[in-house]
């Protein structure tokens, strides 16, 4: 077994995901995951995409760069202003369609499980 399987293993198993579960959250094949964690692959996207979907850094180097999450229903943003929460709002409206967010006073309050990725800086 290679460190990185043992690794991925460890962080599939604090997580209860399968290599299944990871494949959908990666947006990879299997075979390609296992690929990755046998060594018979060396595609840094691929390690990149597991590695963020497990949360923890598997290969030496590779660390994730983003989280994905589910914004839950009455989350609040706080934006400022009344013009900043009208504008996330219609942004949101944009990218996840209408009815998943609403402006109320200066915070952007979600209406519905909205999926999300933080990217997070090097």
């Amino acid at each position: 077994m290679t460190d990185a399987r043992r690794k991925a293993k460890i962080l599939l198993l604090e997580r209860r995901m399968t290599i299944a579960d990871l494949a959908d959250k990666a947006a990879l094949a299997e075979a390609t995951i296992h690929n990755a964690l046998n060594g018979t692959s060396d595609s840094r996207k691929s390690k990149q995409a597991i590695t963020n979907a497990l949360g923890g850094e598997i290969w030496e180097g590779i660390v994730p760069n983003e989280r994905s999450f589910t914004m839950p229903i009455g989350m609040e943003i706080d934006c400022g202003t009344l013009r900043g929460a009208e504008e996330i709002a219609a942004q949101f409206a944009a990218e996840f369609g209408p009815g998943r967010a609403a402006a109320v006073g200066t915070a952007v309050r979600v209406l519905e499980p909205t999926p999300a990725v933080l990217r997070l800086p090097r």
